[in-house]
């Protein structure tokens, strides 16, 4: 069975799908790109969905949620195309792997990313956002996207998984070149790095274990036996795609979506803490950073369309801007978004933390500080997030401008919106 299939078919007719090129665009693609795919049809075949590759584009709700379901037609393994990039075969787990197989790896891995396990990291979550907040506090702006979400969530990350935060520059490279770059050459070379770095970490944790998520891998077992180092290394390649990029997208798109509408600051401090979790789940739902493929298995037809074994699907197509009156429902009536936010981003393996922490934190403390009694920790809120420069590589986070009291922002550079497919 081929993985993916290396040309389309003559007759099948193809358009370009913007939402995947990997340039910097000065348009906030959820007003331009996305509502132009949203007015198009269902499904199209467009020329560019997986480097530069045709892939098929379903843009339904209703469509993905019964392509993630239909393990019949459609499969995951190979999907990234990193370790195909190089030559070899390896997994990526959980992200790559189909049932049943999946299932057994997943409930391996789910012990170590229970509730329980995230919450015991709030006080470092909590602790590392003051931290940054406390540096740029008293200026009453700052570059969002550099000063904050970057930082926060990558930080820690690394803690996590015990790299050296020193070494956070060339780790960023090479993730940028993984997962935007448009010369195949340094692709490549980015995967052997990635690579060559966690199986010498591997090597070392297996002669000096820790406390860090890796070594915890190690003691993990499928059909009876411990994880062997393949395996071992497959999480940690998930781990370093995600760790590196996906909460600073997610934060990005948030936050310059709460600087344009102030109103929406307005609800969610008026919120209580159990509407908030709804409203930040609406946020992970309208500004889904992450798109990921599924191949097709067996021809079938979809909306008149015929997929072919090997063909690309791309997944996850980001949805339309948060919708306010959203924002301010009850948990009690919690929207259908708190699935979609899930799916929409694909976020397999589940985050090193909780995705929704930085909102949730920010209003926890701004409660704490204004003196409610329903919230024991103490902090700090910052009640402006960002001026409106832009972090060049990042793909979907673009300028964020600062919540200068709900004041207008000039126009900013947004990178195009999405990122092309990475599997998660």
């Amino acid at each position: 069975m081929n993985d993916v299939a290396t040309s389309p078919a003559p007759a099948r007719d193809m358009r370009h799908c913007a939402l995947f090129d990997r340039k910097i665009v000065y348009d906030n693609p959820h007003e331009t790109i996305i509502p132009e795919i949203h007015a198009g049809p269902s499904v199209f075949l467009a020329d560019n969905v997986s480097f530069n590759q045709p892939g098929w584009v379903v843009r339904r709700a209703e469509d993905l949620r019964k392509i993630y379901a239909d393990t019949e037609n459609y499969h995951k393994r190979g999907n990234t195309g990193f370790a195909r990039m190089i030559g070899e075969d390896w997994d990526i787990i959980p992200t790559e792997l189909d049932p049943p197989i999946h299932t057994a790896y997943r409930s391996a891995l789910n012990p170590i990313y229970s509730p329980s396990q995230m919450m015991k990291l709030d006080g470092k979550v909590r602790g590392r956002a003051q931290e940054l907040i406390a540096r740029f506090k008293d200026k009453g702006e700052c570059e969002f996207v550099q000063d904050f979400a970057i930082l926060f969530p990558i930080t820690i990350f690394l803690e996590m998984i015990d790299l050296p935060v020193e070494r956070l520059e060339q780790f960023l490279e090479w993730e940028n070149q993984l997962l935007r770059g448009t010369d195949r050459d340094i692709q490549v070379a980015s995967v052997r790095a990635v690579k060559e770095l966690l199986m010498e970490t591997i090597a070392e944790r297996r002669k000096n274990p820790g406390d860090d998520l890796i070594s915890k891998c190690m003691t993990l077992e499928v059909d009876g036996r411990k994880w062997n180092d393949r395996e071992v290394f497959g999480h940690a390649f998930n781990l370093y795609l995600g760790g590196l990029d996906t909460v600073t997208a997610n934060l990005s798109l948030q936050f310059r979506h709460l600087a344009e509408n102030p109103q929406d600051q307005v609800t969610m401090r008026e919120n209580t803490p159990q509407q908030n979790v709804v409203a930040v789940e609406e946020l992970l739902r309208a500004f889904a950073a992450v798109s990921t493929q599924r191949i097709v298995t067996r021809e079938h037809q979809l909306h008149g369309h015929t997929l072919l074994p090997g063909d690309v699907v791309s997944m996850s197509t980001p949805a339309r801007r948060p919708r306010s009156r959203s924002l301010c429902r009850s948990a009690g009536s919690a929207p259908r978004s708190q699935t979609d936010a899930r799916h929409a981003g694909a976020q397999h393996p589940p985050l090193p933390w909780p995705a929704p922490g930085p909102a949730r934190i920010a209003d926890r403390d701004r409660r704490v500080r204004e003196g409610h009694p329903d919230v024991p920790h103490p902090g700090r809120f910052p009640r402006a997030m960002a001026h409106r420069q832009h972090h060049p590589g990042d793909r979907t986070a673009a300028a964020l401008g600062l919540i200068r009291n709900g004041s207008d922002l000039p126009a900013a550079p947004w990178p195009a919106a999405g990122r092309l497919p990475s599997g998660r």
